[in-house]
Protein backbone atom coordinates (compact mmCIF):
# COMPACT_ATOMS: atom_id res chain seq x y z
CA UNK A 1 0.00 0.00 0.00
CA UNK A 2 1.11 3.42 -0.81
CA UNK A 3 2.49 5.66 1.90
CA UNK A 4 0.21 9.21 0.32
CA UNK A 5 -1.93 9.34 -2.51
CA UNK A 6 -3.06 13.01 -3.04
CA UNK A 7 -4.81 15.07 -5.75
CA UNK A 8 -2.79 17.56 -7.46
CA UNK A 9 -4.73 20.43 -9.24
CA UNK A 10 -4.51 23.77 -11.19
CA UNK A 11 -0.85 23.44 -11.66
CA UNK A 12 1.52 26.61 -12.93
CA UNK A 13 4.91 26.36 -13.61
CA UNK A 14 7.01 29.47 -14.17
CA UNK A 15 10.46 28.25 -14.88
CA UNK A 16 13.73 30.43 -14.96
CA UNK A 17 17.25 29.30 -16.09
CA UNK A 18 19.89 29.94 -13.42
CA UNK A 19 23.65 29.85 -13.21
CA UNK A 20 24.84 26.23 -12.72
CA UNK A 21 26.93 27.30 -9.40
CA UNK A 22 23.97 28.38 -7.68
CA UNK A 23 22.67 25.08 -7.63
CA UNK A 24 25.77 22.69 -7.20
CA UNK A 25 25.63 23.51 -3.62
CA UNK A 26 22.36 22.03 -2.85
CA UNK A 27 22.72 18.91 -4.56
CA UNK A 28 21.76 15.64 -2.60
CA UNK A 29 24.70 13.43 -2.37
CA UNK A 30 24.43 10.73 -5.80
CA UNK A 31 23.11 13.40 -7.90
CA UNK A 32 24.19 15.32 -10.10
CA UNK A 33 22.53 18.45 -11.76
CA UNK A 34 20.63 17.82 -15.06
CA UNK A 35 20.14 20.10 -17.93
CA UNK A 36 18.08 20.77 -20.87
CA UNK A 37 19.93 22.04 -23.84
CA UNK A 38 23.10 22.73 -21.57
CA UNK A 39 21.08 25.07 -19.24
CA UNK A 40 20.08 24.79 -15.62
CA UNK A 41 16.77 25.61 -14.49
CA UNK A 42 14.71 26.20 -11.17
CA UNK A 43 11.03 26.59 -11.43
CA UNK A 44 8.27 28.03 -9.19
CA UNK A 45 5.11 25.83 -8.68
CA UNK A 46 1.71 26.88 -7.14
CA UNK A 47 -0.92 23.51 -7.48
CA UNK A 48 -3.80 22.64 -5.57
CA UNK A 49 -3.74 19.76 -3.55
CA UNK A 50 -6.45 17.60 -2.33
CA UNK A 51 -7.86 14.61 -0.87
CA UNK A 52 -4.64 13.05 0.99
CA UNK A 53 -4.64 9.69 2.39
CA UNK A 54 -1.88 7.72 4.54
CA UNK A 55 -1.62 4.40 3.89
CA UNK A 56 -5.13 4.25 2.76
CA UNK A 57 -6.50 6.45 5.82
CA UNK A 58 -8.30 9.57 4.71
CA UNK A 59 -6.53 12.84 6.84
CA UNK A 60 -9.29 14.33 9.02
CA UNK A 61 -7.87 17.76 8.75
CA UNK A 62 -6.01 19.64 5.93
CA UNK A 63 -7.96 18.30 3.71
CA UNK A 64 -7.38 20.81 0.81
CA UNK A 65 -5.17 23.56 0.57
CA UNK A 66 -2.63 25.99 -2.10
CA UNK A 67 1.17 25.36 -2.13
CA UNK A 68 4.12 27.02 -3.44
CA UNK A 69 7.55 25.26 -4.40
CA UNK A 70 10.91 26.14 -5.40
CA UNK A 71 12.84 23.09 -7.14
CA UNK A 72 15.52 22.45 -9.54
CA UNK A 73 16.55 19.39 -11.96
CA UNK A 74 18.77 16.24 -11.32
CA UNK A 75 19.55 12.84 -11.84
CA UNK A 76 21.07 9.89 -10.76
CA UNK A 77 22.83 7.02 -12.41
CA UNK A 78 21.56 3.56 -11.58
CA UNK A 79 22.56 0.17 -12.56
CA UNK A 80 23.80 -0.70 -16.14
CA UNK A 81 23.67 3.04 -17.08
CA UNK A 82 20.33 4.33 -16.71
CA UNK A 83 19.04 7.14 -15.45
CA UNK A 84 16.76 8.19 -12.97
CA UNK A 85 15.31 12.28 -13.41
CA UNK A 86 14.26 14.02 -10.36
CA UNK A 87 13.75 17.16 -8.54
CA UNK A 88 14.86 18.64 -5.43
CA UNK A 89 12.86 21.42 -3.48
CA UNK A 90 14.48 24.64 -2.86
CA UNK A 91 11.90 25.72 -0.82
CA UNK A 92 7.93 24.34 -0.15
CA UNK A 93 5.04 26.68 1.50
CA UNK A 94 2.17 25.18 2.71
CA UNK A 95 -0.34 27.38 4.63
CA UNK A 96 -0.65 24.87 7.95
CA UNK A 97 1.92 24.20 10.64
CA UNK A 98 2.02 20.55 11.15
CA UNK A 99 2.43 19.82 7.51
CA UNK A 100 5.31 21.92 6.97
CA UNK A 101 6.41 20.24 10.10
CA UNK A 102 6.08 16.91 8.54
CA UNK A 103 8.11 17.36 5.40
CA UNK A 104 10.30 18.76 7.72
CA UNK A 105 10.28 15.39 9.73
CA UNK A 106 9.87 13.07 6.78
CA UNK A 107 11.85 14.06 3.78
CA UNK A 108 14.09 16.83 5.83
CA UNK A 109 12.39 19.22 2.89
CA UNK A 110 12.92 23.17 3.47
CA UNK A 111 9.12 23.66 3.94
CA UNK A 112 7.34 26.63 6.14
CA UNK A 113 4.19 27.58 7.02
CA UNK A 114 2.38 31.03 5.76
CA UNK A 115 -1.05 32.36 5.37
CA UNK A 116 -1.90 31.31 1.62
CA UNK A 117 -4.78 32.40 -1.00
CA UNK A 118 -5.68 31.17 -4.42
CA UNK A 119 -7.81 32.79 -7.22
CA UNK A 120 -8.92 30.57 -10.68
CA UNK A 121 -10.38 33.30 -12.55
CA UNK A 122 -11.99 32.57 -16.48
CA UNK A 123 -11.03 35.72 -18.48
CA UNK A 124 -13.35 34.54 -21.26
CA UNK A 125 -14.59 31.56 -23.00
CA UNK A 126 -11.08 30.18 -23.78
CA UNK A 127 -8.41 31.67 -20.98
CA UNK A 128 -8.00 31.24 -17.37
CA UNK A 129 -6.10 32.84 -15.00
CA UNK A 130 -4.60 31.26 -11.89
CA UNK A 131 -2.68 32.82 -9.02
CA UNK A 132 -1.23 31.58 -5.80
CA UNK A 133 -0.29 34.14 -2.80
CA UNK A 134 1.08 34.23 0.53
CA UNK A 135 2.33 36.78 3.22
CA UNK A 136 5.66 36.69 5.24
CA UNK A 137 6.79 39.75 7.37
CA UNK A 138 3.71 41.87 6.24
CA UNK A 139 3.95 41.75 2.91
CA UNK A 140 2.04 39.42 0.13
CA UNK A 141 3.62 37.80 -2.62
CA UNK A 142 2.20 35.63 -5.40
CA UNK A 143 2.93 34.15 -8.76
CA UNK A 144 0.51 34.16 -11.53
CA UNK A 145 -0.25 32.63 -14.76
CA UNK A 146 -2.62 33.71 -17.65
CA UNK A 147 -3.34 30.29 -20.47
CA UNK A 148 -5.76 28.62 -23.00
CA UNK A 149 -7.81 26.67 -21.46
CA UNK A 150 -7.24 23.90 -24.20
CA UNK A 151 -4.56 21.16 -22.56
CA UNK A 152 -2.26 18.61 -24.61
CA UNK A 153 0.27 16.42 -23.82
CA UNK A 154 3.55 18.40 -24.31
CA UNK A 155 5.61 17.55 -27.03
CA UNK A 156 8.34 15.24 -26.58
CA UNK A 157 11.92 17.11 -26.57
CA UNK A 158 10.40 20.14 -25.25
CA UNK A 159 11.08 21.92 -22.18
CA UNK A 160 7.82 21.54 -21.08
CA UNK A 161 8.27 17.80 -21.00
CA UNK A 162 11.64 18.04 -19.38
CA UNK A 163 10.24 20.29 -16.23
CA UNK A 164 7.45 17.95 -16.01
CA UNK A 165 7.92 14.40 -16.65
CA UNK A 166 9.70 13.68 -13.23
CA UNK A 167 9.29 10.71 -10.54
CA UNK A 168 11.74 11.05 -8.07
CA UNK A 169 12.30 13.09 -5.51
CA UNK A 170 15.72 14.10 -3.74
CA UNK A 171 16.40 15.47 -0.46
CA UNK A 172 20.03 16.15 1.38
CA UNK A 173 19.93 14.36 5.06
CA UNK A 174 21.32 15.86 8.23
CA UNK A 175 24.10 13.08 7.67
CA UNK A 176 25.20 14.51 4.41
CA UNK A 177 23.65 11.01 2.91
CA UNK A 178 20.41 11.56 0.25
CA UNK A 179 16.67 10.28 0.12
CA UNK A 180 14.69 9.32 -2.83
CA UNK A 181 11.15 9.15 -3.07
CA UNK A 182 9.45 8.07 -5.74
CA UNK A 183 5.75 9.92 -7.19
CA UNK A 184 3.91 8.33 -10.04
CA UNK A 185 0.89 9.81 -11.65
CA UNK A 186 -0.31 9.87 -15.42
CA UNK A 187 1.17 12.12 -17.94
CA UNK A 188 -0.32 15.48 -17.94
CA UNK A 189 -1.28 17.32 -19.90
CA UNK A 190 -0.57 21.54 -19.83
CA UNK A 191 -1.54 25.16 -21.88
CA UNK A 192 1.52 26.95 -22.47
CA UNK A 193 1.03 30.60 -20.70
CA UNK A 194 0.38 33.65 -22.89
CA UNK A 195 1.50 35.75 -19.67
CA UNK A 196 3.23 35.15 -16.39
CA UNK A 197 4.24 37.20 -13.71
CA UNK A 198 5.76 37.55 -10.11
CA UNK A 199 4.92 39.67 -6.91
CA UNK A 200 7.96 42.64 -6.65
CA UNK A 201 10.26 41.76 -4.15
CA UNK A 202 10.05 37.66 -4.93
CA UNK A 203 13.39 37.57 -5.02
CA UNK A 204 13.84 38.79 -1.13
CA UNK A 205 11.67 36.25 0.31
CA UNK A 206 13.86 33.34 -1.22
CA UNK A 207 16.93 35.40 -0.46
CA UNK A 208 20.57 35.08 -1.75
CA UNK A 209 21.54 33.71 -4.82
CA UNK A 210 17.54 34.35 -6.01
CA UNK A 211 16.95 37.82 -5.21
CA UNK A 212 17.73 38.85 -8.82
CA UNK A 213 16.09 35.85 -10.49
CA UNK A 214 12.31 36.89 -10.32
CA UNK A 215 12.12 40.21 -11.16
CA UNK A 216 12.29 39.19 -14.91
CA UNK A 217 10.01 37.26 -17.09
CA UNK A 218 10.28 33.49 -16.87
CA UNK A 219 12.21 31.30 -20.09
CA UNK A 220 8.81 29.01 -19.62
CA UNK A 221 5.45 28.82 -18.17
CA UNK A 222 2.55 26.83 -18.49
CA UNK A 223 0.05 25.40 -16.62
CA UNK A 224 -1.34 21.49 -16.06
CA UNK A 225 -4.15 19.82 -15.09
CA UNK A 226 -2.56 17.22 -12.59
CA UNK A 227 -3.81 13.99 -11.68
CA UNK A 228 -3.77 11.86 -8.38
CA UNK A 229 -0.49 11.11 -7.35
CA UNK A 230 1.25 8.23 -5.30
CA UNK A 231 4.32 9.08 -3.30
CA UNK A 232 6.79 6.76 -1.50
CA UNK A 233 7.69 6.86 1.99
CA UNK A 234 11.66 7.31 0.21
CA UNK A 235 14.45 5.59 1.17
CA UNK A 236 18.27 6.30 1.74
CA UNK A 237 20.26 6.23 -1.68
Amino acid sequence: MPFLTAQLSRLILLNYEVNPSLLAPRLPTYTELDFYDHRAFVSLIGLHFSKPRIYGLPLPFYREYAQVNLRFYVRRRIERGNWRRGVVFIGQIVPHLPVAWAARSLFHENAVARNMDEANLSQSRNAMTTEYGWRSGGQRYFIRAVYPDHPVLPEPGTVEEFLLERYWGYTRQQDGGCLEYRFSHPPWRICKAVEAETSPGLGDFYGPPFAGLFGKQPNSAFAANGSEVVLSRGHPC
